[in-house]
């Protein structure tokens, strides 16, 4: 079977197969969001210009003082922006590092994947920047979470889950299906349990704290599980980029699918707010969505970004409850206020 790797980071990689190729195209062009049947809101957006207008913002998290930290995957920059929406830009160190995904750590160290570098990076609180490579081999690491204070993180290409152990010792579980499997992005659930998107497997998978990694198939072939998220009563939430719907998988392991109202949205990054308020940007949609899980009715409001072509991806809710994310093809950063 060949390794079918997410269209996410075709820009900046090696020759392709056709099949990723084809599947390259379908998510490069953004369109305009708003089809016929797409219940629109009214909310605020405002947007926040990078230095670079083509430094490619990938993902974002915000940490617990409202501070925003995003990987600017083009500029090989981590930024950080303040509450006042002033911009701080760390360089990252490499010939290429290509940085990737990014979460905090409780303690306030931030800690990325470099795809191209092949290595995870942290920016400790003291604003130290420092890389640890995962050897010469390229294991292509992107999604990265942290639990019970191990960092985790995906690697696609090495088709395994790869983990920080202090002091600052690497290690991997390989994931079942070997080639077959490519984890791509992670989340942390509240009991430590780590979930993970597997797209060229067309599952999610998760790893519990003992250990033992097992999968969930989706029912469509070809959905492509992209982001994935854990509400605080354990519930998982992905979207599937190709199948245009938003999974969920309940702690008694029930599964369900959501279709996105505007048709080829292509559903990215997901998150989800204390409340259980469920939101996901539309790469191709042009639009940050918004579902709401109560009563288990799944109701989906989209709201249309002011830039065109914007190409929402990473997505994070802060403490205050704003939303912010990032714009991959207008090199800006969008903070929603629901």
């Amino acid at each position: 079977m060949i390794l079918v790797i997410p269209r996410r980071f075709a820009a900046r990689r090696p020759a392709l197969t056709p099949l990723v190729v084809a599947l390259v195209a379908l998510c490069a062009a953004a369109c305009t969001s708003g089809g016929p049947n797409a219940p629109k809101g009214q909310v605020a957006i405002r947007e926040i210009s990078l230095s670079n207008p083509k430094a490619s913002p990938r993902d974002v998290a915000v940490a617990a003082d409202g501070t925003a930290w995003v990987t600017e995957q083009s500029a090989n920059r981590i930024a950080r922006i303040d509450a006042s929406g002033g911009v701080h830009e760390v360089q990252v160190r490499g010939k290429e590092p290509n940085p990737f995904c990014i979460t905090i750590a409780g303690h306030g160290t931030v800690w990325f994947t470099e795809y191209l570098g092949n290595a995870v990076g942290a920016i400790d609180p003291g604003k130290n920047v420092r890389t640890l490579a995962l050897g010469s081999k390229p294991v292509w690491p992107i999604g990265i979470t942290i639990s019970h204070g191990t960092v985790w993180f995906a690697e696609v290409k090495g088709h395994a889950l790869g983990r920080v152990v202090p002091p600052d010792r690497v290690g991997t579980i390989p994931v079942p299906g070997g080639k077959k499997a490519a984890p791509y992005r992670l989340a942390t659930a509240p009991d430590g349990t780590v979930w993970f998107t597997d797209p060229a497997s067309n599952a999610v998978g998760r790893l519990t704290p003992d250990g033992q990694i097992t999968g969930v198939q989706l029912p469509h072939a070809g959905s492509d599980p992209y982001d994935i998220a854990v509400a605080p009563d354990g519930t998982v939430w992905f979207t599937e980029a190709a199948g245009n719907r938003i999974g969920r998988l309940d702690p008694s392991g029930n599964l369900g699918e959501i279709a996105v109202p505007t048709v080829g949205a292509g559903p990215a990054g997901i998150a989800v707010a204390d409340d259980g308020t469920v939101w996901f940007s539309e790469l191709k949609g042009n639009a940050i969505g918004r579902l709401d899980p109560a009563g288990g009715s799944g109701a989906i409001r989209e709201y249309p970004l002011p830039t065109k072509n914007a190409q929402p991806d990473g997505i994070a809710v802060a403490p205050d409850s704003h939303v912010w994310f990032t714009e991959l093809g207008s090199g800006k950063i969008g903070i929603l206020t629901p």
